[in-house]
């Protein structure tokens, strides 16, 4: 969680950083407000995506710890039961999330109560509430409230109407909300303020219609209003020598409104950093490229270590037994374009099938040295078959593979072999040598994969 909070953060800051350098002074204060609630959206929906963008092809060399001698020791792990530094930091922060929303909370019943006593007038598009124990003029989403016994001008009507028609009350609910999840970020609090001096640039630009900007400002600085410090509703009072400021300056920034497109590559960095994600795929072998290592293949097998816990009756005591399970074999090839060694990783199938070739019959994994009347004996006799070996295990409908001559003096040599095409064929003679490696791999039996087996010839 903390980890999440952090990355909305940043992704907050990163965005207002552009509001607050490029954005804020531009006079289009209705696509300010969008941006900074939008601020909000993407900076707690971009963290929770991961999009696969940058796919990372890598071959799986192991497993796990391939030390079949020496299994992994198994310890007994008593957790504790103390609190740890994390669960205070969370017991914390929370702590202070709780008591924000109770302000939230207090501060709507406050509000909602001064509406409640006051003196409320029904009107075309809002409603009026003559407060006695106020003297500030503010509005909450249909509610006007102005001091009691005070006249108001038609243009700070005008003002607060703009505030009322567009719902800016569900804005500062909003921010006090992000205020509170994220109160240890600085920013929120320059945000909210960003947000509040807007909508007063928004309702500035609607009433100073009625009288034009210049007389609209002079009303501004006669005003003697109170400034309202709940950050719930919206004050006229707020920020009067900005707004005053920002009448004046109009004209002049239109022309630099062109900021509004670099917000597309600042969000293409955005998603970059906390959306797009590295994923690792298996490449599938090229065949047409690999070869056999010119030695004989290291083979190791792979382990999956179980545990299990039972009680002994004799002891009172419970005892962890260790047990392993081969679920795959690594094996040492050669990629002939690179040059280079790497090692695959077959997973085993319970030893439920086996080659035959000839009136022999070899294991999958296994390496057999054989003599050169031998293997032409083997090789002219039968052509190569799989068999399944147990009767739980399936019968073989369908298999593919490969073998490859691999001799000192020449060049590999490489055939493909299927259940229908199971035919070796006839082999060259200069492949039949001493220390000639005959190695059957790449086997799919029954769309699973099956580890192959290596002639040496001696």
């Amino acid at each position: 969680m903390f980890t999440y909070l952090f990355e909305v953060s940043t992704c907050i800051i990163v965005l207002f950083a552009i509001y607050y350098f490029l954005l804020r002074q531009l006079p289009s204060f209705q696509w300010n407000r969008v941006y900074l609630l939008l601020i909000y959206v993407i900076g707690f929906t971009v963290p929770l995506l991961s999009l696969n963008v940058y796919p990372l092809y890598i071959q799986v060399e192991n497993l796990v710890n391939t030390n079949a001698a020496n299994p992994p020791a198994v310890t007994n792990v008593i957790s504790e039961s103390s609190l740890s530094l994390l669960d205070y930091m969370l017991f914390g922060y929370l702590l202070i999330v709780g008591l924000l929303v109770l302000r939230l909370l207090y501060n709507l019943s406050m509000t909602i109560y001064t509406i409640n006593k006051a003196d409320k007038e029904k009107r075309t598009n809002y409603t009026l509430a003559k407060s006695l124990s106020d003297y500030k003029v503010y509005s909450f989403f249909n509610y006007l409230i102005v001091p009691a016994q005070q006249e108001l001008q038609e243009e700070i009507i005008d003002h607060e109407i703009v505030h009322i028609r567009q719902y800016h009350s569900v804005d500062l609910i909003i921010a006090e909300l992000v205020k509170a999840i994220l109160w240890f970020n600085p920013f929120v609090y320059l945000m909210q303020k960003a947000m509040r001096i807007n909508h007063e640039y928004i309702c500035d630009s609607f009433a100073s219609g009625r009288t034009g900007r210049y007389n609209y400002a002079q009303l501004l600085a006669d005003v003697t209003f109170r400034e309202n410090q709940n950050l719930l509703v919206n004050n006229f009072a707020y920020k009067l020598k900005d707004r005053i400021i920002m009448l004046q300056k109009i004209d002049e920034l239109k022309h630099k409104k062109w900021r509004y497109v670099l917000i597309i590559p600042m969000m293409i960095i955005v998603m970059h950093i906390f959306a797009f994600e590295t994923y690792v795929v298996n490449e599938p072998l090229n065949k047409s490229n690999i070869v056999a290592v010119d030695t004989i293949p290291q083979i190791e097998p792979i382990y999956r270590i179980d545990t299990t816990t039972i009680f002994d009756s004799d002891t009172y005591e419970a005892r962890t037994t260790v047990v392993r399970h081969i679920v795959a074999d690594s094996i040492t090839l050669m990629d002939s374009d690179t040059k280079k060694e790497f090692v695959s990783v077959v997973p085993r199938t319970d030893d439920c099938y086996v080659f035959l070739l000839g009136n022999r019959a070899f294991g999958a994994s296994s390496s057999t040295e054989v003599s050169i009347s031998e293997l032409a004996n083997l090789l002219n006799k039968d052509n190569l078959k799989i068999a399944s070996i147990e009767k739980e295990c399936d019968k073989v409908s369908s298999w593919s593979g490969r073998v490859i001559f691999v001799s000192r003096n020449n060049d590999p040599q490489a055939k493909d072999l299927t259940m229908k095409n199971n035919k070796i064929g006839k082999v060259p003679q200069r492949h039949i040598a001493v220390g000639t490696k005959i190695f059957f791999e790449n086997f799919i039996v029954n769309d699973i994969e099956l580890a192959g087996f290596v002639l040496i010839v001696k």
